[in-house]
């Protein structure tokens, strides 16, 4: 793998975390919640697939400054 390759990987995870992170619904007394974390987790796959597509033909520096807005608090 290239330093390319692993800032798309990184940015790769970030974006799953953070799109995971908004849909996902904890477990109550009466439901496991299972099948919408189910779909939770094929959207955030889905979208970070298709961010990281879109972000192939970016330079280093751009990934870098694209990594960074996770840190910084991502609009």
């Amino acid at each position: 793998m290239t330093y390319k390759d692993d800032l798309l990987d990184a940015i790769w995870r970030e974006e799953y975390a953070f799109r995971h992170d908004k849909r996902y619904q904890p477990a109550t007394e009466t439901s496991s919640n299972e099948y919408g974390n189910e779909i939770a987790h094929r959207t955030a796959t889905l979208l970070a697939d298709n961010l990281v597509a879109s972000l192939k033909d970016k330079t280093v520096d751009e990934l870098k400054a694209y990594l960074q807005s996770y840190e910084d608090g991502r609009p």
